[in-house]
């Protein structure tokens, strides 16, 4: 098994600490599970794929915090939109482990504040979604000024949206 899809349904910690089973898994897909965090999430070392859009998490720290970030160590790409996550405690700066993320979805959530994303920090990264947040216009250019890699000026005015 390779891809699991399980989509508007509330797995529960048991369900959760048993994926370790699908040593092949690289695409897990938990949109609207009802998740408040990554707490039950076993280590997936093969792991490439993550969404976990549509659910209740407001913090990345479980997911990776110094000792298991190298939860998903080969993660290239995360959605987490449609989120509660917030840009309170610098919860974003925890991506930062995550060396292989090419892509990034944090659109529709409540950050106020533009997530740092130096060359340095992640290598790798080619898109960010930062749509539908709380974030100033003002930080938004300065988001925009940072890195070409990712800004545009069309993507700065879909972050606005």
């Amino acid at each position: 098994l390779l891809e699991l899809k399980i989509a508007g349904v509330c797995p529960n910690a048991n369900f959760l600490n048993r994926l370790h089973i699908f040593t092949n898994l690289t695409h897990l897909y938990l949109s609207g599970a009802a998740l408040t965090n990554f707490t039950d999430f076993p280590r997936m070392v093969g792991l490439l794929v993550l969404d976990v859009s549509s659910n209740h998490i407001d913090s990345l720290a479980s997911l990776v915090t110094a000792e298991q970030h190298k939860r998903f160590p080969k993660l290239t790409t995360l959605n987490i939109s449609k989120n509660k996550l917030t840009s309170r405690g610098s919860t974003l700066e925890l991506l930062r482990d995550l060396i292989y993320l090419t892509d990034l979805n944090l659109a529709d959530n409540l950050l106020t504040e533009v997530p740092s994303l130096g060359k340095n920090s992640f290598p790798n990264l080619i898109s960010v979604d930062i749509r539908d947040n709380d974030i100033p216009a003002p930080l938004l250019e300065k988001f925009k000024n940072t890195d070409t890699r990712f800004y545009t000026p069309q993507r700065i005015v879909n972050a606005q949206q």
